[in-house]
């Protein structure tokens, strides 16, 4: 085979067709990015200027199709209010755009199935009462683009939290 090595980012069931193939091949070297989401943590004894920096890049690196995209944030309530304008304020600067594009900091979403799938959560963390602080909407045009989108809403009502939470309990 022609073939290096083979880099895969998606879901376990995959990842591990993938493994599976190349350990009865010949061997090949492969990169598996697969499974959930990391939390993010904010304490007020940090810098919050880098703290919202590096959480945005965490989050929205790549559009967000990342596995280890931090996607949920968890902040001190002594800096919340402070910390999310700053959140917004770093998200708001990125552009969104054609890929090929060199000031373009983000791109679509990977399919129609995974645009749709964000839909939902974006959907039904309004439906359960989030608050859009940014986003959420859907670009017109071609291509399955979301706006970078930060909701805030309360843990128990989350069903993205909730799913991210019924996989680590599964996993432990």
């Amino acid at each position: 085979m022609d073939v290096d090595k083979v880099a895969f980012t998606g879901s376990t069931v995959t990842g591990r067709k993938i493994m599976e193939a190349a350990a009865k091949s010949n061997l090949k070297k492969v990169s598996l990015e697969l499974g959930g989401k990391s939390p993010q943590l904010v304490f007020e004894s940090m810098d919050l200027e880098q703290a919202a920096n590096w959480a945005c890049l965490g989050v929205l690196y790549n559009t967000g199709q990342d596995c280890t995209a931090g996607s949920h944030l968890y902040v001190q309530d002594t800096i919340y209010d402070k910390f999310v304008s700053l959140l917004v304020s770093k998200a708001k600067e990125l552009v969104i755009g054609d890929g090929f594009d060199e000031k373009s900091g983000g791109g679509p979403l990977v399919s129609k199935t995974q645009f749709d799938k964000v839909w939902q959560y974006i959907e039904s963390g309004r439906a359960q009462g989030a608050k859009v602080a940014l986003g959420g909407q859907k670009r017109p045009g071609k291509g399955f683009f979301v706006d970078p989108t930060i909701t805030l809403t309360n843990r128990s009502l989350d069903r993205c939290l909730q799913s991210a939470d019924s996989k680590l309990k599964r996993k432990a």
